[in-house]
């Protein structure tokens, strides 16, 4: 059984920000894959519980999933 009280830190991963989540959840998980195979973009509303993996990016907000969108369309941009 988990406890209910435990809190997990959670940083955002925007450029430049340093905003650490609390009970607010306008957050965002942005999946940024860095492999070669998969390069698929997505982003889904953070929930309570999640846990998250290697490429999983935390983002407070719109603007910052926004400038992690930016960041990936360089990327790939720079592959071709």
């Amino acid at each position: 059984m988990s406890n209910p009280f435990a809190v997990e830190t959670v940083r955002c991963a925007g450029p430049g920000c340093m905003n650490v989540r609390r009970e607010a959840n306008h957050w965002f998980v942005v999946k940024f894959p860095e492999s070669e195979l998969m390069k698929v973009f997505s982003c889904k509303p953070f929930e309570v519980g999640y846990k998250l993996r290697k490429y999983d990016h935390p983002a407070c907000g719109g603007a910052c999933a926004q400038k992690l969108f930016e960041q990936f369309l360089s990327k790939k941009d720079r592959e071709k």
